[in-house]
């Protein structure tokens, strides 16, 4: 789906989604490119509305839905992951500009719903404009696995030929791979998963009730080896789509 302006306003306690696409194990591929979806409310009693709404069956079964080079402008929620409809896992938003219109007092740039856990979420890229924040997330009704990361493209330039090896803050091996013949990498990494107060490694989904606070698991310094030498290591924060050379 693409080139799309999708416009929606809402009063009296209705509710619009922008887009509802779902995902499962048959539906491959799926993807909003360069599309602007502007959803609002036009009085307090409104709330259920958002430029995206996220739907799907588990996890391990939803192939992921794409959404990139688009704008998501609301009032209210920029992505709702899930409602009352469905769960919603494995949506991936890459450059997407979360734009917030106005000072609705209910505005939250993510908001989980629909009573279950939903993870997979990936925001790789993203820019956040007129007060839309990366950790704006309110846990409306959801389980304490819900989760979403965001993510930045690192772009490696170095001699033709090297092992680029990648290890997150745990240590972690993130990547391991060779240049091309264009002496070139591009590789996303991990800055940030957000996660519910209440979660914890023994969680087993069970409803959140801190809901507008959350805990952030971070996955960045990471350190850079080429061809697998110590002494070649440099670290590098990331926060932001960078490049660099080695």
């Amino acid at each position: 789906y693409s080139d799309n302006l999708i416009i929606g306003n809402a009063r009296h306690g209705s509710m619009i989604r922008g887009t509802e696409l779902f995902g499962d194990y048959s539906i491959t591929n799926t993807l909003v490119s360069n599309s602007i979806i502007e959803i609002n409310a036009e009085d307090a009693e409104t709330t259920r509305v958002s430029a995206v709404v996220t739907q799907g069956t588990t996890s391990t079964e939803s192939n992921p839905t794409f959404y990139q080079d688009t704008i998501l402008s609301s009032n209210i929620a920029n992505v709702r992951f899930g409602d009352n409809y469905g769960k919603g896992y494995n949506h991936h938003f890459y450059n997407v500009t979360f734009n917030k219109e106005g000072d609705n007092t209910n505005y939250h740039t993510f908001i989980f719903d629909g009573g279950y856990s939903r993870d997979g979420h990936i925001i790789r890229d993203p820019i956040f404009t007129n007060g839309a924040r990366y950790d704006d997330v309110y846990w409306q009704r959801t389980g304490d696995l819900s989760a979403y990361s965001i993510e930045w493209t690192l772009s490696i330039t170095t001699k033709l030929g090297n092992t680029i090896d990648i290890y997150d803050i745990n240590n972690n091996l993130v990547y391991s791979g060779v240049t091309d013949e264009t002496a070139q990498i591009s590789v996303p990494l991990k800055e940030v998963t957000i996660r519910p107060t209440e979660w914890t490694i023994n969680s087993h989904g069970s409803g959140v009730r801190e809901k507008s606070s959350n805990q952030k698991i971070m996955h960045t310094p990471h350190r850079i080896l080429i061809n697998h030498q110590p002494t070649s290591e440099i670290s590098i924060t990331m926060n932001e789509t960078k490049a660099i050379k080695l």
